[in-house]
């Protein structure tokens, strides 16, 4: 599809810049919408401001273009859910319709490991049970990923959905700057961090897989993506703590930090405030098991960039960004 126009939602965020960056790399005209466009692609990226739930920023996005990648989402361990159902429900939506009015051939929905819930059987499969329908990114993660599969039409309106594990990398907030950030302010905790996962994938790895997915041209079909390795949480954030000198860490049991969470949640939404490191937050670092990826393996993938290598990448990163 060189030459042609890709389409990317949430093109300032942090997978957005590298669906950007990578379709900018192929020599492809790219086109962004984001609530906040950057010119971080420079003049060769047309961009579109705009929220992904209004219909018109929907359409101007979606107009000659041959791929829409849609990765804008709000992606928060918690908050109102009328904002979750409006932009990931109500967004999801806008832009299937708005690709299908425009003639595009292939719509690419960045999901998420999280329909799977918090709770979920070690090495669950792509067809396996759903939950965590009490938490307002799960429960619409799963209702926006059930509209793009609805919508695919082979041949004419191809569906790719790609459910990402735990996205590192340069740039990457939730699981490398923020809990960099939260050691070095001295408050992070780990969570029984020896016994539980973190079910990681390099950013570029993630990219490579979803160019398989669509090689192979394997609409209509949920696809999760991880590095598969299986990772406890004190292996993985102890490159960011090793990073920064920090010698101790608290390891806290579960039902203590839980508790301590819900305490300070009702303390803090009496105050009007939302804390960072609140209870659903917590529940995120609480996962004992790895999500299967039989169906992205069986097409040939295996992950590119290492975990010791994935780091060294970030590290840099943060480096540049004033850490360490």
């Amino acid at each position: 599809m060189n030459g042609s126009v890709v389409a990317i939602t949430g093109a300032s965020g942090f997978l957005g810049r590298a669906l950007v960056a990578r379709a900018l790399a192929a020599g492809r005209r790219v086109r962004g919408l984001d609530l906040t466009p950057d010119r971080e692609g420079g003049p060769s990226i047309e961009l579109v401001r705009g929220d992904v739930s209004e219909p018109p920023a929907c359409a101007a996005l979606c107009a000659g273009a041959e791929i829409v990648y849609h990765t804008a989402a709000v992606v928060r361990e918690s908050g109102p859910m009328a904002l979750f159902e409006r932009v990931n429900v109500g967004g999801t939506a806008a832009m299937l319709v708005a690709a299908r009015r425009a003639g595009v051939r292939h719509f690419v929905m960045i999901s998420s490991v999280m329909v799977h819930g918090f709770d979920f059987p070690d090495g669950v499969p792509e067809d396996g049970p759903m939950g965590g329908l009490d938490n307002p990114y799960c429960a619409t993660k799963i209702r926006s990923e059930a509209l793009a599969l609805a919508a695919n039409e082979p041949g004419v309106f191809d569906v790719y959905v790609v459910r990402p594990g735990d996205v590192y990398g340069p740039g990457s907030i939730p699981w490398t700057e923020r809990p960099t950030r939260m050691m070095a302010a001295r408050s992070w905790i780990y969570v029984d961090g020896k016994n539980r996962h973190v079910n990681h994938v390099y950013v570029d790895n993630l990219l490579d897989a979803i160019d398989l997915v669509l090689a192979a041209k394997k609409s209509g079909l949920p696809f999760t993506v991880t590095d598969d390795r299986r990772t406890t949480a004190r292996e993985f954030f102890g490159h960011y703590q090793r990073f920064l000198g920090l010698r101790w860490l608290p390891d806290l049991p579960a039902p203590l930090v839980l508790g301590a969470a819900s305490v300070l949640d009702r303390a803090a939404a009496a105050l009007g405030r939302e804390l960072e490191m609140n209870r659903e937050a917590v529940r995120y670092v609480l996962r004992r098991g790895q999500y299967g990826i039989g169906r992205i393996k069986a097409l040939g993938h295996a992950p590119r960039i290492g975990l010791d290598e994935g780091m060294a990448r970030s590290l840099a990163w943060l480096r540049e960004k004033g850490y360490g």
